[in-house]
Formats: C-alpha cells, structure tokens, sequence
C-alpha cells in the first residue's frame, strides 16, 4: 500500500460499553452527526540531571484527553455514558455525573494516496465520555447552531501476548504497553469485519 498523503473526514461513528479488561459487549450502538473527534496526547517527560548534564528523559505517557463533537446531543448515548437518566413518567433528566463509564468508540477516516481514497478504520479503546457544556443561542438573520462536544479520555488496553487472554505481553526488558486505539486499512486480514466486534491487542509473533 502506498504512503499516506492526506486525512480527513469522520463517520460511521459507534460505541459499545466495556465489561472488564479487554471485553466488551455485543451491542454496538451507532452515534449519529458527528463533527468532530479530537485526540491530545496526555505526555510528559522527567529529566534526569547528574554530574552538571542531562543524563536522559523518562517518558511519561498517560493516553489521550479529547472531544467527541456532535451537531445535537444524543440523549441515548448520553444515557449509556451515566450523563442522564430515564425517569418513570417516561421522560429523561440529567444527573450529576457520579461514575465515569468505560467504552470503545469505532470511527472511520478517509486517507489519500497515490492509490487514491481509502477508508482507514479506527477502534478508541477503554475511553470515558464526560458531560458536555451547552450553550443554546437566539437565532436572528442567520441561525446559530448549538454544537454538543464530549470531553473524553482514552485509557487503553494491555497488549496481550497470545489470543487466550491470560498473558500480557512483554519484552525483552519485561515492559508491557498499552494500545490506546487499533486502526485497520484495506490490506489488512481483518479488515472486512474489523467494525463488528472490538479487537484484542495481541502482539505478533517474530518472523
């Protein structure tokens, strides 16, 4: 496949709740209008001084802080990420938020190569969606949208040595990593179903 050139756009947004380490549920619910989805790493560096010099950084990489943008809120997602609550008489309240819900947050974005256009597949995994500030403005001459933005953080998950689960993988030092979100392109095997299910990060084998 040849190098990527450009990206751009975002669709065919879809979440699913997370049910412990690396499992998630069955039901992938789609997430309608989306806008944007923006990722900032969370990264720092410690500086290691000795005998008048710098003697190394130690990386310090907690995931990313981001947004999930939408034209208009989606109270049934908000539901499932602990922001609201149905009521009895049918209608629905937003709470104050008391636990963070883990999720996975499927989203495809177009890359440009001199192939031409290809759609790049992307799985955030182990991320918490917070409360979205709201402002509603008058329309007057031309009108005023109310956009909805959902603060996120993305956890991650432990990269696994083999399919059965039950090993984390380390290398040669005994570190372990954590994958914050797996993409899958068109040469890939799994490509054709990479949106059903949310994948395992499993480490290859040498060759």
């Amino acid at each position: 496949m040849s190098k990527p050139l450009a990206k751009h756009g975002v669709s065919g947004v879809k979440y699913v709740e997370r049910t412990g380490d690396n499992a998630y549920g069955t039901d992938i619910e789609k997430f309608l209008y989306t806008e944007t989805i923006s990722l900032t790493t969370i990264f720092s560096q410690q500086d290691v001084y000795a005998d008048n010099r710098l003697l190394l950084r130690i990386p310090n990489d907690q995931g990313f802080d981001g947004q999930l943008g939408s034209t208009a809120p989606d109270r049934d997602f908000e539901i499932a990420a602990g922001m609201k609550l149905k009521l009895d008489d049918g209608t629905v309240a937003t709470v104050k938020q008391k636990i963070l819900k883990r999720m996975a947050l499927y989203y495809e974005v177009l890359i440009e190569d001199e192939d031409g256009t290809k759609v790049m597949k992307v799985w955030l995994l182990n991320v918490t969606f917070a409360k979205p500030a709201e402002t509603n403005a008058t329309d007057t001459a031309s009108i005023t949208l109310n956009s909805v933005v959902y603060p996120l953080t993305v956890y991650g998950e432990r990269v696994m040595a083999d399919d059965t689960g039950e090993k984390e993988y380390r290398d040669e030092n005994g570190l372990g990593r954590t994958a914050l979100h797996i993409v899958s392109m068109p040469d890939d095997a799994n490509y054709e179903t990479f949106e059903e299910s949310v994948p395992i990060p499993i480490k290859a084998m040498a060759t």
